[in-house]
């Protein structure tokens, strides 16, 4: 067999082989060899999930020292740069931006308190000093929806039937992904839910939190229709009555509005890792396979939770993370659940019966996994890391950590539309992506 299969191999296998013991909270780095092998994953693995680096979330110091590890790394295996001015990085236009709590929202000259009767949505700061107010119809229901005409530089108060729940998909995205992509109504001034009353307090914590965005929008793109989380006392305000009883295109009193937002740089440049593998075909490697995985994830809470029963709960429950969000435990899944968290609290014995709490999210699956896996295989490829030194494809590839979901290529190379495909063993995905000079044949 080939070294870089058996070097596959052994990548494919070295999870599992991690898996067949309880594994330690820390871990003394170890010299790495050559090989790929479990103990050489499990330096790295707890290099760059350790907590140190609180989570690496996209902006913060544990993400940049990150992307100095990964960069490291690929030099060492001599990728050639492909970011910003001959080096590893390709910096993001990434800032945070956080409601200022000095907005104002007034109906019929009545103040309504943030995060109570209504929370921004799309958290896009905008002023009406004078807008009327109409009743749209149900969100869900595309067919009977108010007209443009009728909704024209109005506030649009639509019905959220079931409420936030409502928005669960077969597959259970995300409800929150969802309600932000709800019908928008063209020429509206804002458009409101009534869905504020029914949000899990999780989700409320979330929009309260600074969000990170990508400061790129090109100028005089057209903004989206402003939408906003109202609850029911705010739309007594409104209409004066229950919405069951009112028509589509009902008006209501008059609102002000002014949202702000305070945007803020991060604090830690935000930067994928970029580096090219060439091909060793003079011909082909002009095309380029594009491989990919985050080199960050979502950072620290400041509510510790039990780590090894949320850990259990969502192996067991949710095994397919995100796509498994709406999944409920049955009464078979939760008695497997309670009967492997108490096997694995037997096993330590100082912990038997206490929970070992924990706020950081170290990386998918809590080891860091996608991005280790990239650099593994990079290393299967590598014309300087033996055992597989001059084994590398004949096509290059491009090989990217990118940080913020943002996954993008060098502006001067000229691509083919690109083929994107779900990574079973990551939960991640990766994209192949064959480009070609453009004076290429």
């Amino acid at each position: 067999m080939r070294p870089y299969r058996l070097a596959s191999l052994a990548l494919l296998l070295a999870p599992a082989a991690l898996a067949q013991a309880p594994l330690p909270l820390k871990h003394s780095p170890q010299r790495t060899v050559p090989a790929i092998t479990a103990g050489d994953l499990m330096t790295r693995l707890y290099i760059l999930t350790d907590d140190s680096l609180e989570g690496r979330e996209a902006g913060t110091i544990g993400n940049f020292k990150g992307t100095e590890y990964i960069a490291r790394e690929a030099k060492r295996m001599g990728l050639v740069p492909a970011g910003d001015s001959g080096t590893y990085f390709q910096t993001i236009p990434l800032k945070t931006r956080t409601f200022d709590t000095t907005s104002t929202f007034a109906v019929g000259g009545a103040a309504l308190a943030p995060f109570a009767d209504y929370l921004p949505l799309t958290r896009e700061a905008f002023d009406n000093p004078a807008t009327s107010i109409v009743y749209g119809g149900e969100v869900l229901d595309t067919a009977h929806l108010i007209a443009p005409e009728q909704a024209s530089a109005k506030l649009v108060v639509l019905t959220v039937t079931g409420g936030f729940a409502s928005f669960a998909s077969p597959r259970g995205i995300i409800r929150l992904r969802a309600l932000r992509a709800a019908p928008r109504i063209r020429g509206a001034a804002a458009l409101a839910l009534v869905a504020l009353d029914s949000l899990p307090p999780p989700v409320l914590g979330f929009l309260r939190r600074p969000q990170a965005f990508l400061d790129d929008t090109p100028p005089g793109q057209e903004r989206p229709v402003p939408m906003l989380l109202i609850g029911r006392a705010a739309t007594t305000k409104m209409f004066g009555g229950p919405l069951e009883q009112l028509a589509v295109g009902a008006p209501g009193t008059t609102a002000a509005l002014s949202v702000r937002y305070v945007v803020e740089p991060v604090s830690y440049p935000a930067r994928n890792v970029v580096a090219i593998l060439p091909g060793r075909d003079p011909k082909l490697r002009v095309e380029y396979v594009a491989i990919g995985a985050h080199n960050d994830h979502i950072g620290f809470n400041h509510a510790p939770v039990d780590h090894d029963s949320i850990r259990i709960w969502n192996h067991i429950v949710r095994p397919e993370g995100a796509d498994d969000a709406a999944k409920r435990a049955t009464p078979e899944l939760q008695a497997r659940v309670d009967s492997a968290l108490a096997a694995f609290r037997a096993r330590h014995a100082a912990g038997a019966t206490a929970d070992r709490p924990d706020s950081i999210s170290n990386g998918a699956d809590d080891d860091g996994t996608p991005p280790r896996r990239r650099g593994y295989l990079a290393r299967v490829t590598s014309p300087t890391i033996p055992p597989c030194r001059g084994t590398r494809s004949w096509r290059s590839s491009i090989w990217t950590w990118w940080a913020a979901g943002v996954r993008t290529m060098r502006p001067d190379a000229p691509r083919t539309p690109c083929r994107c495909t779900e990574d079973p063993t990551t939960s991640s995905w990766s994209a192949r992506v064959v480009s070609r000079p453009s004076s290429a044949t």
